[in-house]
């Protein structure tokens, strides 16, 4: 292998390392799904979005999402698990929400996807501003060979890579979706109890915490922008911290079983130049460690130790992020502190320091049992 296809190959593979992240997917964060309330995409199901879905829930179309009451089901003898069997529910008013434990309603991340191109991009809602309307990333994910879905769902082992978990604390039992009014949402890494029904919170892991925002009596919503941080997998192992800023979420809620579901929901947000320095000192601190994983030869072969850590050199860094921003495409967003984000194109304007993402994502209702380490 000649030296300019190693470095080529190098090129490629840490462009994966730091985008092979969920598969909204499942990524475990793309995705627009049906509306149809009777349906939830369970682990692994395809989500057949469409462009009409929900209208970019900007119509929010109450009469497709009031919800079909679940039939009674079993919680599962958990320790700690206080859940009745079945929430009550009218002919009219929808399924109350069902008793709840110290941790509250909740739900997991089972679907992720992210529109290939800016045509779907716009046939999918996504709002982000961008040149390519959040579907940069796109390549990257198809070069790791993985839909980001399947980050979120189990293994052949049943294990799951990436568990991210949702939980509305100001969700009171016996308060139906219409009833709710004005409700927070966090997003925290969990991990897989004895089934996919029951999870743990890892400890210290919040992802987001988005403020307390409106629920229309049909189920829609959207939060203010946050900053969310997740921990991705990279393709040939370790983990990296994915933090996109001034992220949105929006979706429809619906109880399900024993916690919520969010249908036909979009994550939105930007993948910064700061975020792509702090994925590569990421990975520098793994090829550093005293366990170096398999790619760190490759890795090497374009970032030198330390590369973008303080200690580094500032220069080599921006070289680094900039070769790796032109490979997918470049930059293709404006983000600045208290200023609305804008589309941009690196290639004309120096100042794109961001790429934009959207993912589309489904999730259904669990169970919080406990806290993981």
């Amino acid at each position: 292998m000649t030296a300019s296809f190693s470095r080529h190959r190098a090129a490629l593979l840490v462009l994966a390392g730091l985008t092979a992240c969920v598969a909204v997917p499942d990524p475990d964060l793309t995705v627009r799904g049906s509306t149809d309330a009777a349906s939830s995409p369970r682990d692994g199901a395809p989500l057949g979005g469409q462009a009409g879905d929900l209208a970019e829930l900007g119509g929010r179309p109450g009469a497709d999402l009031d919800p079909i009451p679940d039939p009674p089901r079993d919680a599962g003898a958990v320790e700690g698990d206080t859940r009745t069997v079945a929430p009550d529910a009218d002919e009219h008013g929808g399924p109350r929400l069902a008793e709840q434990n110290e941790f509250g309603p909740a739900a997991r991340v089972v679907a992720l996807e992210m529109p290939a191109n800016a045509t779907e991009a716009d046939a999918l809602g996504c709002r982000v501003a961008g040149r390519e309307r959040g579907s940069i990333l796109y390549g990257a994910f198809h070069f790791a060979m993985r839909e980001l879905t399947s980050y979120v769902t189990p293994d052949e082992d049943g294990v799951i890579e990436m568990t991210l978990l949702a939980r509305m604390p100001d969700w009171q039992a016996g308060v139906r979706v219409r009833e709710l009014g004005t409700v927070g949402l966090g997003l925290d890494e969990g991990a897989r109890g004895a089934d996919l029904e029951h999870f743990s919170v890892r400890g210290g892991s919040t992802s987001a915490a988005f403020d307390p925002f409106p629920v229309a009596a049909d189920g829609t919503f959207e939060t203010a922008p946050e900053t969310i941080s997740v921990q991705l997998p990279l393709l040939y192992g370790g983990q990296t911290v994915f933090e996109m800023q001034n992220a949105t979420l929006r979706g429809a809620l619906r109880v399900d079983g024993p916690g919520f579901a969010v249908q036909d929901a979009r994550l939105e947000g930007y993948y910064t130049r700061d975020g792509v320095a702090g994925s590569i000192r990421d990975m520098d601190a793994t090829c550093r460690s005293s366990t170096p994983e398999a790619w760190c030869s490759d890795f090497r072969l374009i970032v030198p130790p330390g590369g973008c850590q303080p200690f580094g050199d500032p220069g080599t860094c921006d070289l680094l992020i900039d070769a790796l921003a032109l490979f997918v495409g470049g930059f293709d967003a404006r983000v600045e502190p208290g200023v609305v984000p804008d589309a941009c194109d690196s290639r004309n304007s120096p100042d794109c320091n961001a790429v934009a993402v959207c993912l589309s994502l489904e999730m259904t209702g669990v169970v919080i049992t406990g806290r993981a380490p």
